[in-house]
């Protein structure tokens, strides 16, 4: 509560003062990328394994309302195109969603055409249509399945005494993705053993398909790149590197019928080596983790971006704050 109430109180101050606006004034030519992943009503958000990767929609509508009257809100790759230009013009401000869950289209595809705006949304390649989700929503609800039967694990995923207290399902993931693509598959493949069954994800847990895709493309937003699996991408060698960054490239194309312009690297990942299979495959931008904005001439292979966290951003009330979202897109909370 201390932490929101100063926040809160460095916000107003910041609005009260003019500086707010006067920041505001003062971002044309920068771009602005705000990071989501999963919509969900409160209820699923609590119950999600790691709900700091979810918003409400009711909070979603606050950040839509706020920036439709603030910015320029495009998708990524034309908003990197604008960027490029380096014309003067309004704020330039892009959403993007990475993985391309359901609940995307369910809750935040409603929102974004009562507001007339348009996003873009990162898909992993293989996984559209499937009945499993990304591979760390798998092990994430495999530890949480655990822990109800009375299986705690710590989190390497070492089994623990009944009673004890198991690592947060967010942890076994964190350790999870420290490890190569193939001891994180024995990983998962064996903490799900030793369940009586796999667990079975509902609609909007799942990658959507084709024709979820096809329909948000028709309607003006950008579905791009978020590799084929999501594996971490520097632990790869170059065979199966390639296979994420350019063979998604084509799986995406060739379903969707149009060009894919952009790439986002998975879990923010990335090398020279992520670099060049980017360039070489034709994208027109990339998108990083590393947080803040993005001012002229920064590479537009390792863009940055705001990530959305619901709590952070609140007021102490509970509600998500307009004027912290004018805050951190104005760039007033950048630490770069």
């Amino acid at each position: 509560m201390l932490k929101a109430l100063v926040k809160s109180g460095f916000a107003q101050a910041a609005r009260w003062t003019g500086q707010l606006r006067a920041r505001e004034n003062r971002r044309c030519g920068f771009l602005s990328i705000l990071c989501f992943h999963r919509i969900l009503p409160e209820a699923q958000r609590q119950t999600y394994f790691n709900p700091v990767l979810a918003i409400t929609p009711e909070a979603f509508e606050i950040i839509c309302s706020t920036l439709k009257q603030r910015a320029e809100v495009l998708p990524v790759a034309e908003a990197v195109a604008a960027f490029r230009e380096g014309a003067p013009r309004a704020h330039l401000v892009a959403f993007s969603f990475d993985d391309g869950y359901q609940d995307n289209l369910q809750f935040a595809a409603p929102i974004l055409a009562a507001h007339e705006l348009r996003a873009s949304f990162y898909v992993v390649a293989d996984l559209i249509g499937k009945p499993q989700p990304p591979w760390y929503d798998r092990l994430g609800r495999i530890v949480q399945e655990l822990a109800r039967n009375g299986q705690p694990v710590d989190a390497r995923g070492h089994g623990l005494e009944p009673g004890r207290r198991g690592a947060a399902p967010s942890a076994v993931v964190g350790a999870a993705k420290e490890l190569g693509p193939d001891s994180r598959r024995a990983l998962l493949d064996d903490l799900e053993s030793r369940l009586a069954q796999p667990p079975v994800f509902d609609a909007p847990d799942r990658i959507m398909d084709w024709k979820d895709l096809r329909s948000l493309s028709k309607t003006g937003h950008e579905i791009g790149s978020h590799s084929r699996r999501h594996e971490i991408l520097p632990q790869l060698d170059d065979v199966r590197l390639r296979e994420e960054i350019q063979d998604s490239k084509r799986i995406l194309e060739r379903g969707l019928g149009s060009p894919v312009r952009s790439f986002c690297f998975p879990n923010g990942d990335y090398d020279a080596r992520c670099l060049n299979e980017v360039e070489a495959a034709g994208y027109e931008a990339a998108l990083t983790t590393r947080s803040g904005s993005n001012p002229p001439g920064t590479p537009l292979y390792e863009l940055r971006r705001h990530f959305v966290h619901q709590r952070a951003w609140s007021a102490p009330s509970g509600r998500l704050s307009p004027v912290w979202v004018r805050l951190v897109v104005a760039g007033l909370w950048d630490r770069n």
